[in-house]
């Protein structure tokens, strides 16, 4: 979306221990495997730092005398918060970037109304024969993957998970198909 430079996100991951020698940037002209790159590097030196806290402090977490975050007590904890800070203030309060998340959410509401129903709707009847024919496609869509002997909790998780595999695209068609707008 264009909402951060190169420059600013690359300078922060570097900070937070991404490493990138001038050959692997030229060679990877690509800012993207650049940040990516960085990113790995970053990541990898924060959860190494996480978890030293966390054996340092884990007589207090386990007690239940623990107070605040692990980062805190991380070298690196508080350029995690500037960047936290980056975020908040570049990119969510962008306007086009809120539009999108609020077309997610009603995505995902109308995913998640649909195949919970039908998946309700199977336990309750017992058997596909015997839901309605919307319900039906759902189902068949998540490859009869219900179990109608399953408990609740089963039939939700195993929706979930379809749902959560979806790839943005696909979410995005399905939702469209359950609300009538066919592309």
């Amino acid at each position: 979306m264009g909402l951060l430079t190169y420059a600013e996100v690359k300078e922060k991951f570097t900070e937070m221990g991404g490493k990138l020698t001038r050959v692997e940037e030229n060679k990877y002209a690509n800012p993207r495997t650049n940040l990516a790159l960085l990113r790995g590097g970053a990541f990898q030196n924060l959860i190494t730092e996480v978890a030293k806290a966390f054996q340092k402090q884990e007589r207090a977490i386990m007690s239940g005398k623990f107070r605040g975050e692990l980062l805190e007590k991380c070298a690196s904890g508080t350029l995690v918060m500037k960047a936290k800070a980056l975020g908040r203030d570049k990119v969510y309060t962008d306007r086009r970037k809120t539009q999108l998340e609020l077309g997610a959410y009603s995505i995902i509401d109308v995913l998640l109304k649909s195949f919970l129903i039908a998946a309700f709707e199977l336990k309750e009847r017992g058997d596909t024969s015997k839901v309605s024919f919307k319900s039906k496609k759902l189902i068949d869509l998540m490859e009869n993957t219900l179990d109608p002997r399953g408990d609740r909790y089963e039939l939700i998780t195993r929706t979930l998970d379809f749902i959560t595999g979806m790839t943005d695209n696909y979410a995005t068609f399905i939702a469209n198909q359950l609300v009538g707008i066919a592309k």
